[in-house]
């Protein structure tokens, strides 16, 4: 979930107007503005996947949503939380003036780490762990750029 809600937040700031990038939201009102669109795209993303993913399963069971269907939204949930909470802070450190640079940076941070994270998990070494977050990196900052792209 953290490499999926970082791509799509970085997607949602790529693809922001150039003078909402620049702060033309509002004097004041602009880090609010960012800080709700991270918020509202990882949190929003994370219940859409977890209500669709729990529906599809339940279906196929036919049947209700089993306990582990609800631990698993709630984590989803949880770690979408923690993502926009991550860049939240980040956003208030810098201010205003860099938010949505300092929000793609972090969303970009997340991308690399979780693919870092799944590597040294699956056994891989600290070298060969970089490697793998490097070019989920790129490939994530790909899907990123398209998805804006194809959004506008």
């Amino acid at each position: 979930m953290a490499l999926y809600t970082g791509i799509v937040v970085l997607a949602t700031l790529i693809a922001l107007p150039e003078d909402v990038k620049s702060g033309g939201v509002g004097a004041g009102q602009h880090d609010r503005f960012v800080v709700a669109l991270v918020w509202g795209q990882s949190v929003g993303l994370a219940l859409a996947h977890w209500f669709a993913f729990t529906l599809a399963a339940a279906g196929f069971r036919r049947g209700a949503p089993l306990r582990g269907d609800l631990i698993q939204g709630a984590v989803e949930v949880g770690g979408a939380c923690s993502i926009a909470l991550v860049t939240t802070i980040a956003l208030l450190v810098v201010g205003e003036r860099n938010d949505v640079v300092v929000a793609a940076y972090v969303s970009g941070s997340i991308i690399a780490i979780a693919g870092y994270g799944t590597a040294r998990k699956s056994g891989r070494s600290v070298v060969g762990s970089l490697v793998f977050g490097a070019v989920v990196l790129v490939i994530g900052l790909s899907v990123a750029t398209l998805k804006a792209w194809l959004g506008h």
